[in-house]
C-alpha cells in the first residue's frame, strides 16, 4: 500500500497533464517541441527484461524450498544478471534521450517515475546480490530472506509494466 501511495501523485501528474494539457503546454500531450521516447524500443525491451527476471526468481524461490541448489544458484544468477541489464539499459536510455528533468512536467515526471523505479531495481537487485554471496559462502542452509526478494522483483515488474504504459499512452 506505501508503495502504491508513494507513486500515486507521479501517475496522477502525469494524468492530469497529458489528459488535460494547458496552454503553457501548447495545449498538446507531450507538450510541443518535445520529442518523446518510442515506447515499443528500449521501455518495452526492459518491461522484458523485468518481466523474464520475474520469472527467474519464481523458480529460484521454487528450487529453494525443493532444495536444489544448482539450479536455485543459476536462477538466481539470472535474476541478478537481467537486473543488471535493466540498470544499465536505463541508464542508456538517460544519456541518450532528448529531453531533461527541467522540460516541462513531462521531463520531470518521467525522470521521477522511472528513476524512483531505477532505484527500487538497484535495491533490490543489491539485496539479492547480498543473498546470494551470504548462501553461496555461508553454505545453502541460510536462505531465509529469498522470499522476500521474491515479492519485491514481483513490485518492480509491476512497476515496470507501469513504466511502460507510461510511454504507450504518451
Amino acid at each position: 500500500c506505501s508503495e502504491v501511495m508513494f507513486f500515486f501523485p507521479f501517475f496522477w501528474a502525469f494524468l492530469s497533464n497529458s489528459l488535460s494539457p494547458g496552454i503553457e503546454y501548447g495545449l498538446t500531450w507531450p507538450p510541443h517541441g518535445l520529442v518523446s521516447v518510442y515506447p515499443w524500443g528500449l521501455p518495452f525491451f526492459n518491461t522484458a527484461v523485468l518481466l523474464t527476471s520475474s520469472m527467474t526468481i519464481t523458480i529460484a524461490h521454487y528450487d529453494l524450498f525443493n532444495k536444489q541448489q544448482n539450479s536455485f544458484f543459476i536462477y538466481l544468477f539470472l535474476t541478478i544478471v537481467l537486473g543488471s541489464i535493466f540498470v544499465d539499459t536505463q541508464k542508456f536510455e538517460y544519456v541518450n534521450s532528448f529531453f531533461s528533468f527541467w522540460d516541462t512536467v513531462y521531463g520531470s515526471v518521467f525522470y521521477s517515475v522511472t528513476g524512483l523505479h531505477g532505484l527500487h531495481v538497484i535495491l533490490g537487485l543489491t539485496s539479492m546480490i547480498i543473498v546470494f554471496i551470504r548462501v553461496f559462502v555461508l553454505g545453502y542452509r541460510s536462505f531465509f530472506h529469498v522470499s522476500n526478494r521474491k515479492y519485491y522483483s514481483y513490485l518492480t515488474s509491476f512497476l515496470s509494466t507501469e513504466y511502460l504504459s507510461y510511454y504507450i499512452f504518451t
